[in-house]
């Protein structure tokens, strides 16, 4: 596996050639929250140590919000993906192919699924209360909790690796890539504290996700700048 190509077939290196794929992936990402604000559901989980009343109560009369939440989440969740996949494609326009970039838009793959199991646990337990079978609700209350917790691991790995391959490749601003190098530090802070022991510790933490948001942004709006100011290519 190479980080970067040689040169490009013309036997010359380009500048960064953007494209429109990663800013449009960031929008699509944070439709989530329009999502969330029209299923009127407030959380897909609950923290561990709640209570089993607490519990049942959180999901009272949610099961159609939730059931809309998985359908909605399955389609803007691979906004996430776009925007590694953007990454990537910049940099092989570019001349820098990255074999690590492969492995990121799998990692970032892999978190969409966690993600949107976590949001189907959820659903499953507001229609297990309205079945009557309130075992099965805590059950699955724990689960989500848990495949939520699995996002943040495959989310470090894309990021270190798609920070590792800009970095490499010359073409991005350090401080873009100290940014994203903040965030990945902080989703692996909260993936090795997948411990109901350490979960405040763990909240805390993935507000870094804020860095990757505004690192997704800038890199965005960096690579639509550059897709419109090169010359077209034949």
């Amino acid at each position: 596996m190479t980080v970067t190509t040689a040169p490009t077939s013309t036997g010359q290196r380009t500048g960064l050639i953007g494209n429109r794929i990663v800013l449009a992936g960031i929008l699509v990402y944070l439709l989530e929250f329009a999502g969330f604000a029209y299923a009127g559901v407030g959380s897909l989980y609950n923290e561990p140590g709640t209570s089993p009343k607490d519990v049942l109560a959180s999901y009272q009369g949610d099961a159609g919000g939730y059931g809309f939440l998985v359908g909605w989440m399955a389609i803007v969740l691979f906004g996430r993906l776009a925007i590694i996949v953007g990454i990537r494609k910049a940099l092989r326009d570019s001349g820098r192919r990255s074999g690590l970039m492969d492995i990121a838009v799998i990692a970032m793959g892999v978190s969409v699924v966690f993600e949107v199991a976590s949001v189907m646990m959820g659903a499953t337990a507001a229609a297990l209360l309205r079945s009557g079978a309130t075992d099965g609700v805590l059950v699955a209350d724990r689960a989500a909790w848990y495949f939520n917790a699995g996002i943040y691991s495959p989310v470090a790995v894309a990021l270190v690796l798609t920070v590792v391959a800009m970095w490499t490749s010359g073409l991005f601003p350090r401080t873009l890539c100290v940014i994203g190098s903040v965030a990945a530090v902080t989703c692996a802070g909260a993936a090795l504290l997948t411990d109901p022991a350490h979960w405040e510790t763990q909240d805390a933490l993935s507000n870094g996700m804020l860095a990757f948001v505004i690192w997704a942004v800038w890199t965005g709006i960096l690579l639509l700048a550059r897709s419109t100011s090169e010359p077209s290519r034949k």
